[in-house]
């Protein structure tokens, strides 16, 4: 449970930093929050608890409180960040492979070879190195697949931009930018394909209309395989980190 330490002869701002929170809950005001709002964030398992300026701290607590049942369900099915290492084991669209420190040598370049990912230059670095080579073989493995979806759809893009967002996994600006998030490397080749197909889509239909999905579907057949596979286990892509 969480209590107030002090609440008489103190300010409101001195009130909330004396609350005794959990180290993975922290507060946030926001002047335009109309109500209390507690997320936890995917990759960090942290929570944030959104609150509006007026709002009184023992309302908080009482808030945070009653969400204590929830937020330790949360806890526990929780999975964690998988940091990148040497012996690491990466599914690159359906190719298992094993990640190896191959050496100090920091001029030479990161290479697959067979089912090896060979990283040189410092061991603590293996990580950012990794995926800085991953960045690098997605925009070229993507291209390829945004042209070969383009041409069957009889459309045209201008560039491929790589990206690597949180809050989605693609899009497509008016001037037929398509944006990919790098991780899609790290999905199923054919979850990996239909985002691509989707974006192209878009080059068409800015929008999801039927028209949207029919020449989405019709790029992709499986696209709604695909979209099911993102909602339950696209969080996973986001715990790969350096």
């Amino acid at each position: 449970m969480i209590g107030l330490k002090t609440l008489l002869k103190s300010s409101r701002k001195d009130q909330i930093e004396a609350l005794d929170l959990p180290d993975d809950v922290v507060l946030k005001e926001n002047a335009r929050a109309k109500r209390l709002i507690l997320r936890q964030d995917r990759i960090s398992g942290q929570f944030t608890l959104t609150y509006p300026k007026r709002i009184s701290v023992s309302q908080i607590v009482s808030f945070l409180n009653r969400q204590e049942t929830w937020m330790n369900v949360k806890r526990a099915s929780h999975e964690p960040v998988i940091k990148l290492g040497h012996g690491s084991i990466l599914k690159i669209l359906d190719e298992e492979i094993t990640l190896i420190h191959a050496g100090d040598a920091p001029r030479k370049q990161s290479k697959i070879e067979g089912n090896e990912f060979l990283v040189y230059g410092d061991k603590n670095l293996i990580g950012s190195r990794a995926i800085r080579f991953l960045k690098k073989q997605a925009r070229q493995i993507f291209t390829d697949k945004a042209a070969f979806y383009a041409e069957k759809a009889g459309l045209e893009f201008s560039k491929i931009r790589i990206t690597d967002t949180k809050s989605c996994w693609g899009s497509c600006s008016s001037t037929r930018v398509l944006s990919l998030s790098w991780r899609l490397l790290l999905a199923p080749e054919y979850v990996c394909d239909y985002v691509i197909a989707h974006e192209v889509s878009h080059i068409k239909h800015m929008d999801h209309s039927k028209e949207f999905w029919d020449l989405c579907e019709k790029l992709e057949p499986q696209t709604k395989r695909a979209k099911k596979w993102l909602k339950q286990n696209g969080h996973s892509l986001h715990q790969i980190q350096a």
